[in-house]
């Protein structure tokens, strides 16, 4: 029978005036635009890249704000960009639509086979409809003309937009989505981490670019996930995206292949990747 083992306790080491917007006593793990400064006024979202850097290690106090008398401003130069979404300009674009879909529906009941074009003639019910889905109602095109109609109702063809998983630190990640990203603690050693995710010193050993040894605090490590095998898997670096880029432009950038690039993180294309993603970048 095997023994149930507790995992050792992990200690956290980040700066005490972290913490989220509406919640001072918490703040996320690793490099989020939802982390705020509240040591500064007024309390906003810190930089990824100086989070890394002081915020969420041990060097924290080390952060030119943190000795500083509380209540000043966050420096430009340390604050992450936070795009607002304009609520409102949706709600008068959702309003606009209901009522151009109840006027195209009277227009429907009135007319005796289908709705009337400017010429006269019908175009007949069972013309060739093509249906895109936008948000929760779907509108039908036919010959030019849009309606809205129930979603509930069964469609075909349905083109719906598939959403693209954001990487972040502890996620499934990566070629076959077996991979994660791990930031070293104090107190962790390669032996401990290949017990706690089902894998092999050596394997962590082959597919880290670079891994230093002892291995650092605060290095971020690539760790196959209930995985030993990682035969043809090249040696691959944790990267932080630190701007809007595509994928073809960052593999410049980084003088590394496009093709790979995406094969090893599951990227469906010359996608857009996004400030404060985390990547898996091969290196050969």
């Amino acid at each position: 029978m095997t023994e149930n083992r507790a995992l050792p306790e992990m200690e956290y080491h980040y700066c005490p005036h972290l913490g989220l917007q509406d919640d001072a006593g918490t703040a996320v793990a690793y490099p989020s635009v939802l982390n705020c400064c509240y040591q500064c006024k007024p309390v906003i979202p810190v930089y990824l890249s100086h989070q890394s850097s002081f915020c969420l290690t041990q060097e924290h106090n080390q952060c030119e704000v943190f000795a500083r008398d509380p209540g000043a401003p966050l420096p430009s130069m340390l604050r992450a960009e936070v795009r607002k979404v304009q609520r409102r300009s949706w709600l008068v674009g959702a309003v606009s639509l209901l009522g151009l879909a109840l006027f195209l529906l009277a227009i429907w009941q009135l007319s005796p086979g289908g709705i009337l074009n400017p010429s006269g003639s019908l175009f007949q019910q069972e013309a060739t409809r093509t249906f895109y889905q936008i948000s929760s109602a779907t509108v039908a095109t036919v010959e030019g003309t849009a309606m809205v109609v129930d979603h509930t109702a069964t469609l075909q063809p349905t083109m719906t937009p598939t959403k693209r998983v954001i990487g972040g630190l502890e996620t499934l990640l990566g070629y076959q989505n077996t991979f994660l990203i791990h930031r070293v603690r104090d107190g962790e050693s390669l032996e401990l981490l290949a017990r706690l995710y089902g894998t092999a010193v050596n394997s962590m050993t082959a597919v880290n670019y670079g891994l230093p040894t002892p291995l650092p605090v605060g290095w971020y490590l690539v760790v196959p996930v209930n995985r030993v095998s990682v035969a043809g898997i090249p040696p691959l670096e944790a990267y932080l995206v630190t701007k809007n880029i595509q994928v073809d432009e960052l593999a410049v950038e980084l003088s590394v292949s496009s093709a790979d690039l995406q094969k090893y993180n599951n990227l469906d294309g010359n996608v857009m990747l996004v400030l404060g993603e985390w990547i898996l970048v091969p290196h050969p």
